[in-house]
């Protein structure tokens, strides 16, 4: 009896072949397969417990050992199609993605990406690597993480054995067997069954974020120092449990260190909060070396083909140096300044045409896609495509300028056709595609650092601040009756819009566009600012100020969060961080 489907077999119809064995668990089989009619490379999961199946030789087919395992193995198979559809709902290029769910053979499979490459696991096995590629590596991880807990869901195995490394140095999560849903208020979920494995779960083992997070901490502490981490019961007895290699920054052990607190309190909050200190860390740099040039001899015809007569290259020299200037000049005319209106650099960079209601066309709604221009860039050192294969270049698509509709004590407004109008930019700028400046939630000035410490409003339990100017950002630096949203109301702005993430005279950011009569705003992807006013995240997150506390965490509040992929919605996160404001008006 063999408990693996051997080499040639066919599955779904004759759709896929298995190729070769790689790997069994405890709830299934991994094998790598061959799409046949596309000849793609592909992974199969197979659902099989080791301890309660068996399989017919001549059929293929699974059986139960005993009636009375059938009802345990029937739970386990619908956790396993649950697993299939929970990655399938998570679309991130640094998270496996899963293609296929089918059952057949008295037993249930999924067809995920074939990731070429090694586990992070793998790459370490020598020794320790270097702390830049190790934070290299974990922050694409956090990334992908972001996109689960966005979601709502936990992975609860993260480890260097569940992140696969490419050959182009891209990371992709893994092996989501352990994954569940969670609730946000109380961080709890009806199964009890969590995924453990020793030196990377907390002693806590509950519901939350802080639960993957740790294991995040405990990865990096791996990839660093060579060692699994001692479980979180021995640590206790240990006055210091976490020891570095000679040369590893202060601010990566304090961010491990964070990371791996025992207490879950202690630990970072969200993801971004750990991102936040991992940044401030160390610069994050690609690690691989810059690839060599191949040299190669010139057939005689390719060196013919290269001699350009003398006169031709002066002329060719003449006309290169005249368009420089011709650019440089234009250059100079867009950066210019507008006379003390407090710009930012986004603002400098190129202004935002805003057109008065009177004069304006009427606006067509947006589309709905929103990933189209969503694409985070690529490691500046990744190995070029040839010219061949490269897709044709994107054409920045030229967004309709903002309708400004009103305006109120001096600033402008667009009426979206909802329970608050809409201020054009943020404040601290003058127009739509400006930054801004950034706030700690209940602050009105900007400062040079943004730190717990710091933060006037940490730990306090406070109602609403709209409309305090005391507290509220918008009313204070604004005045009439500009003030921060609530999260209602951004709530309202999501779900009557329609979104779209685009980028507006050089400056990334979401475009929301009103179901009710198509006018819109623009919102930059201004990201956020933590420890010495270190700007992170900027280009790919859009975060803002509510002006709604979190009732159960008196250090959080909510925000407006959204990314390239289109996920937008308000999200507790911690008070100290600088977040950009948009102001309304009823």
């Amino acid at each position: 009896m063999s408990r693996y489907l051997l080499p040639g077999t066919m599955l779904r119809a004759n759709t896929y072949r298995i190729v070769r064995f790689i790997a069994a668990g405890g709830f299934g089989c991994t094998y790598e397969a061959e799409h046949v009619m596309l000849r793609r490379r592909v992974a199969i999961k197979e659902f099989f417990m080791q301890d309660y199946c068996n399989r017919d030789e001549h059929t293929n087919h699974v059986t139960v050992g005993t009636q009375g395992m059938q009802e345990q193995v029937n739970k386990s198979k619908r956790k396993f199609l649950e697993e299939a559809r929970a990655i399938g709902e998570l679309e991130h290029e640094g998270i496996v993605r899963v293609s296929d769910v089918f059952e057949e053979n008295g037993t249930a499979y999924y067809v995920m990406d074939y990731i070429e490459g090694q586990s992070l696991a793998a790459l370490c096995k020598e020794g320790p690597l270097p702390e830049k590629a190790a934070i290299y590596y974990i922050r694409q991880v956090c990334e992908a993480l972001m996109e689960v807990h966005d979601h709502n869901r936990l992975h609860l195995d993260i480890k260097p054995g569940n992140i696969m490394v490419k050959p182009n140095g891209s990371t992709v999560l893994i092996d989501f067997g352990a994954s569940k849903q969670y609730d946000i208020a109380s961080g709890e979920n009806p199964s009890t069954l969590l995924g453990y494995t020793p030196g990377y779960a907390p002693i806590d083992q509950q519901f939350l974020p802080a639960t993957d997070i740790y294991a995040l901490g405990a990865t990096l502490y791996r990839v660093l120092t060579g060692n699994t981490p001692m479980l979180p019961g021995d640590r206790l007895n240990e006055e210091e449990d976490l020891t570095f290699p000679a040369g590893i920054s202060a601010a990566t052990r304090q961010a491990v260190e964070r990371a791996m607190e025992i207490r879950k309190k202690d630990r970072p909050q969200s993801v971004r909060e750990f991102v936040a200190l991992l940044d401030a860390a160390v610069k994050v740099e690609d690690p691989r070396p810059e690839p060599s040039p191949i040299p190669v001899s010139p057939t005689p015809a390719q060196q013919k083909s290269r001699k350009v007569p003398t006169g031709l290259m002066m002329v060719l020299i003449v006309a290169l140096c005249a368009a420089l200037i011709v650019l440089l000049a234009k250059g100079c005319s867009t950066s210019s300044g507008d006379g003390g209106r407090g710009d930012t650099v986004a603002d400098s960079m190129q202004k935002d045409s805003v057109i008065p209601a009177e004069k304006a066309k009427p606006v067509e709604p947006a589309s709905a896609t929103a990933e189209d221009e969503a694409a985070p860039p690529t490691p500046a050192t990744a190995k070029p495509e040839p010219a061949e294969n490269k897709p044709a270049p994107v054409v920045e698509k030229r967004e309709k300028a903002i309708v400004i509709t009103g305006t109120h004590a001096g600033r402008d407004y667009v009426d979206l056709g909802l329970s608050v109008k809409w201020a054009s930019c943020n404040v601290g700028a003058s127009s739509p595609t400006g930054y801004g400046n950034y706030y700690a939630w209940g602050e009105t000035s900007t400062k040079s650092s943004y730190d717990p410490d710091n933060c006037k409003t940490e730990e306090r339990r406070m109602s609403d601040i709209r409309g305090n100017s005391s507290y509220d950002a918008a009313c204070a630096n604004w005045g009439g009756s500009w003030r921060l949203p609530t999260k209602d109301e951004f709530d309202e702005l999501v779900n009557n819009c329609t979104r779209r993430w685009t980028t507006q005279n050089g400056v990334k950011g979401m475009r929301f566009t009103s179901k009710r009569n198509g006018n819109s705003i623009f919102l930059p992807a201004a990201g956020f600012r933590a420890g010495a006013s270190n700007l992170f995240s900027a280009g790919y997150y859009g975060l803002y100020w509510s002006s709604t506390p979190t009732e159960s965490y008196p250090s959080e509040a909510y925000e407006l969060s959204f990314n390239p992929k289109g996920s937008a919605g308000s999200h507790s996160i911690l008070r100290y961080r600088g977040n950009q404001v948009r102001p309304v008006l009823e």
